[in-house]
């Protein structure tokens, strides 16, 4: 079964007029994206229905890539919007993550990264700064004719330079003549740690290379080349090995001993300040942890259910006129004045008025200063008397009330007097 014409490209296409050529069947396939884009519909078949054919065989090609590209870029808006809602639940998720962390853990994990970062930097910065300081030492503490055949040996195998003319026991001077391919070189030793390498200097040595007919000269010293050193050395075509430029060069060259102890003395001191800068963060953590971690809830003590007595009803007593009828109150009871029973357990406000009440007390007890609750258990006095008379008057107080026999008493000595501290229990449990 054959389909008409505008049917078929309804179904194929969706274009909405008559293309001409391809330039229009391009400009109406840029419309139809246009409002592809803007409606979105959920399949071909709610596209147009007054589309026909392309014309010509070029045409069909244009709407069939142009048809292509259309679900091209609609697969790619999807998952570019997938990936995007995908990226904001990983950042919600991190959020409520870091939210649910107790903020005393955050201090044991900042203090290791800290400690990792402080960790790199020794070991691949400071370490080896120390290294080749140490390997500074070393090479001053050398023989210079030693330090000068180590220079020789450096040069003849790294860069292939020939010396011209060696003494006969085959070790050079601190000033030797080398052959290069670009000629020869005037390679001058300045052996010690004191050297500090000016102007004076390199023009001494490209003094002494024009004269001896080499075409440059190389300073080798285990001091310090100075700005303005450097930059005559550069016009008279100088090469400068100094500090951490020559430990490099002359490490595999050492003698074993040599190299095992500078670079051991760098490693081992690269572990004690690791261990230092790891305790130093240990104990702030600790200090952190202590400080924001909250304190545990104290269990409460299991309350007993004690019948209290019914107190006496108040006696009415009534005259026989009406009008003068009276009644004889009752004194009210405050658990600040009175003393608790024995066996009823009283409340946190309650122990609060019995405190209250006995440091009121002291400090009007002849003999005693002052009595302040250092902490709920603990009870500090203050007194004028000896121990024998300040102790009766303290439990005396403290017995009155049935919960507070058992707090710890600390008695200060008395001014101007050298006694210690003394503690006591009017009552052990």
């Amino acid at each position: 079964m054959t389909l008409p014409a505008r049917e078929l490209s309804v179904q194929a296409f969706g274009i909405r007029t008559l293309p001409s050529n391809a330039t229009s069947a391009r400009n109406v396939a840029k419309q139809h994206d246009f409002l592809d884009n803007r409606e979105r519909p959920a399949s071909p078949a709610l596209r147009s229905p007054f589309a026909p054919l392309p014309l010509t065989a070029s045409d069909w090609r244009v709407f069939r890539y142009l048809d292509h590209g259309l679900r091209y870029r609609r697969e790619r808006s999807i998952d570019e919007s997938f990936a995007k809602d995908s990226s904001r639940r990983t950042i919600r998720y991190t959020r409520h993550c870091l939210i649910l962390i107790p903020p005393w853990i955050l201090a044991p994990l900042a203090a290791l990264l800290v400690w990792l970062a402080v960790c790199a930097y020794l070991w691949l910065v400071w370490r080896r700064a120390n290294e080749v300081q140490e390997g500074m030492h070393a090479l001053a503490v050398m023989h210079w004719r030693d330090f000068s055949a180590v220079v020789l040996r450096v040069l003849q195998d790294q860069r292939g330079w020939q010396p011209t003319q060696l003494p006969q026991d085959g070790l050079p001077t601190a000033d030797f003549m080398m052959q290069t391919e670009h000629g020869t070189r005037l390679v001058a030793c300045k052996h010690g740690r004191g050297y500090r390498i000016g102007v004076a200097a390199v023009n001494e040595l490209g003094a002494m290379a024009r004269l001896a007919g080499a075409s440059g000269g190389v300073m080798v010293t285990e001091g310090r080349m100075e700005r303005g050193g450097i930059a005559a050395a550069q016009k008279q075509s100088i090469e400068v090995l100094d500090g951490g430029r020559l430990w490099p060069l002359l490490k595999p060259y050492l003698p074993g001993d040599v190299e095992t102890g500078v670079v051991g003395t760098a490693r081992r001191r690269a572990i004690q300040h690791s261990l230092i800068a790891g305790a130093a963060l240990t104990t702030l953590a600790a200090m952190a942890v202590l400080a924001l971690r909250p304190p545990d809830p104290v269990p409460a003590a299991p309350r007993t259910a004690v019948a209290s007595p019914v107190p006496a009803p108040a006696h009415v007593v009534a005259s026989r006129t009406p009008s003068t009828t009276t009644s004889q109150p009752t004194p009210p009871s405050t658990a600040s004045a009175t003393p608790p029973a024995a066996g009823a357990e009283p409340d946190a406000a309650t122990m609060q008025g019995y405190r209250r009440e006995v440091s009121k007390t002291l400090a009007q007890t002849p003999g005693l200063v002052r009595g302040i609750w250092l902490t709920q258990v603990t009870l500090v006095v203050d007194r004028t008397v000896d121990d024998s008379a300040a102790w009766p008057l303290i439990c005396r107080e403290l017995e009155r009330y049935p919960y507070l026999r058992t707090v710890r008493v600390q008695l200060n000595p008395r001014p101007g007097i050298a006694e210690p501290v003394r503690w006591r229990q009017c009552t052990t449990i």
